[in-house]
This record gives C-alpha cells, structure tokens and sequence, in this order.
C-alpha cells in the first residue's frame, strides 16, 4: 500500500460533503485533535506506517473520542489502502 492509493480513497470522504467530514471538522475544532491531525499528516507524508500512526495516537490520548470516529469512518471505506492507518 502505499499514500497515494490512500490518499485517493480517502480524500472523497473526508473533502467537502465527503461521508466524513464532519468527523474532521470536528477534530479540527478541537486544539488536541487538531495536533493529532498534524501528527497524522506528518505521517502520511514522510513515514506511511503502522508505527507512526500508533505513535500518535498514544501521543494524544485525550482526543481519542474525537478521531477514533475519524479514523473509523475513514478505514470503514479506504481499509486496504490506509491498512498502516487502519490498524
């Protein structure tokens, strides 16, 4: 897998009225998850595996409500594009 088939699944969904983008939207409303956020996007640019995404997410903890429904609506559609994302 790699970011670019990723990045073409996923973007549909979380782009304008895309399945999931209220789930961004509401990440990006909070600082915590919007660090999360960056912290995924560092990922899926420089470092596109499991370690990193699981990185984060320990990192930022207090924001798990908010992109645990992000990720899960993302990997609900793009689970074997994102699979370092997904698991």
């Amino acid at each position: 897998m790699s970011f670019d088939d990723c990045e073409t699944c996923l973007d549909p969904l979380v782009d304008g009225q895309g399945t999931c983008s209220a789930d961004v939207e509401a990440c990006l409303a909070d600082a915590t998850c919007e660090m999360w956020a960056d912290c995924y996007d560092d990922c899926f640019n420089n470092d596109f595996t499991a370690a990193c995404f699981n990185a984060c997410d320990t990192m930022y903890p207090s924001a798990s409500s908010l992109y645990t429904a992000l990720v899960t609506c993302v990997c609900g559609g793009c689970s074997a594009p994102c699979a370092p994302m997904c698991m």
